[in-house]
């Protein structure tokens, strides 16, 4: 009888799934398992994650849905949890998708020469991208350098091989339990040193309904996506990150698509491999700039400023409004995420790795390669990135994206006194205006912590005179 052990990390699902499907389809008998790495939980200082919360409440779930089995979930070091769970179960082969994060594939060998001492086989299948980065190259090899080129190129693939979207299928009758000392299906938050967190988002471990209700709006996504206070998005961005959904299952609702709102939101799904891809060749870009001509730019660094963004208190409404949100729900809207990305590097003059690792504590749907290639596009130091001169003016954005300030409200009811032209813009206030709204400036609600139009011309010589030695 052939043995084999699923080991589930980005995929936390039953069905599209590569690694079940091929684990499913040709052992007779398969185990699922799951480690909280210890390694990344070190790095998360708040005990209350919305992450580990979601996770947990996810593996519940599954373990739920399998009437023959559960899932063993593991906390610790995963070359050795999965290595000597391998070997207790007696099985033939440990099964698991890619992953393309430096520390993962690092981790991946240390696993797989454990098990090769044992005559344990490894394997991994392509799963959480459509294509991966040796997938999709110009026309000399290289991976591509413009987004553009690669999506066009991206999607001409797919219509040349649907396939690629097809389903995987999984045969769960064939996932089965044994007990193994040592080993539990229920091990709980406190067992792993963190606390239920009670999120402000609809995060359950099923996504089916978020996906329903995108389903309504998705033909004017590439009118509504940029207002935070709209529903114009899918917001299955967490779900997608931790495999509670399929990305070729996204893909297959809206292939082909049949006019722009579904087009602009499958060039997105593209994004998201073309940042895998670029991580995934260029892996020095974890650290570095991917420019190397701004990798040495001398920014302020002010850790005042930084701490007052962190905490949504930069005097700017619409940017406090974004920390806030973050910090309050572990989500933040796309172009917010732009406008205060652009705030923190451009005007508060702050190196980009300050607010990418700010993001990667906070943010539930936190993705390395996703958020290091935001970080650097706003930056203007990555690959295809927004030209250095481009700084976004986040009292414009305010006044076009949140009109009528509906979402800062929402997060910012200090300013609810103001009329919207003031609480898009509080550098206009004056005395009158402050009298007349009851409103005392600096006290309600902090000043700016800089000059706008000051910072901005000077974020734009130090970018002109790179590179620095």
């Amino acid at each position: 009888m052939k043995k084999a052990l699923v080991w589930i990390r980005r995929s936390l699902r039953l069905h599209d799934h590569t690694a079940l499907s091929y684990a499913t389809n040709n052992f007779d008998e398969v185990y699922v398992g799951f480690v909280f790495d210890t390694h990344i939980l070190k790095k998360l200082d708040d005990k209350k994650d919305h992450r580990i919360t979601f996770i947990h409440d996810t593996l519940d779930n599954l373990n739920k849905r399998l009437e023959n089995g559960g899932v063993y979930v593991m906390y610790g070091k995963p070359e050795d949890h999965i290595v000597q769970l391998a070997k207790d179960l007696e099985v033939d082969a440990v099964i698991t998708h890619k992953d393309y994060e430096l520390y993962a594939q690092k981790r991946d060998e240390k696993v797989e020469s454990k098990l090769k001492k044992e005559n344990i086989e490894f394997k991994r299948f392509k799963d959480h991208v459509i294509f991966e980065a040796e997938e999709v190259r110009t026309g000399s090899g290289d991976f591509y350098k413009v987004f553009t080129p690669y999506k066009n190129t991206w999607f001409s693939k797919i219509k040349e091989n649907p396939d690629v979207l097809s389903e995987r299928k999984v045969d769960i009758s064939k996932i089965t339990y044994k007990r193994v000392k040592g080993y539990t299906s229920d091990l709980s938050l406190s067992d792993i040193g963190f606390e239920r967190t009670e999120k402000e988002r609809e995060y359950s471990p099923d996504y089916k309904k978020l996906l329903k209700s995108f389903n309504q709006v998705k033909d004017e996504y590439n009118k509504k996506r940029d207002y935070p206070a709209v529903r114009g998005t899918s917001k299955l961005s967490a779900y997608l990150r931790f495999g509670q959904v399929s990305v070729r299952e996204l893909m297959r609702k809206n292939w082909p698509y049949e006019n722009e709102g579904e087009e602009i939101w499958l060039s997105e799904l593209a994004w998201r491999d073309f940042y895998f891809g670029l991580l995934k060749t260029f892996p020095h870009i974890e650290k570095f700039a991917y420019n190397d001509k701004y990798e040495n730019i001398p920014w302020i660094n002010n850790k005042d400023h930084f701490k007052k963004w962190c905490e949504g208190k930069t005097g700017v409404p619409i940017v406090d409004a974004g920390m806030r949100e973050l910090n309050q729900t572990g989500w933040m809207h796309n172009r917010v995420r732009m406008i205060v990305a652009s705030y923190l590097t451009k005007i508060l003059i702050i190196d980009w790795r300050w607010g990418e690792e700010y993001f990667a504590k906070k943010l539930i749907d936190f993705d390395l390669a996703a958020n290091n290639g935001g970080w650097q596009w706003s930056a203007s130091t990555g690959c295809d990135a927004a030209p250095y001169f481009r700084v976004f003016n986040p009292y414009r954005q305010s006044e076009r994206f949140d009109k009528n300030c509906e979402y800062i409200l929402k997060y910012v009811p200090e300013v609810k006194n103001l009329p919207p032209k003031y609480i898009h813009e509080p550098t206009k206030i004056t005395q009158k205006v402050q009298d007349d709204n009851n409103f005392k400036w600096g006290e309600d609600y902090p000043k700016p912590l800089v000059d706008y139009s000051e910072r901005r011309k000077e974020v734009i010589q130090i970018f002109k005179d790179a590179p620095y030695e």
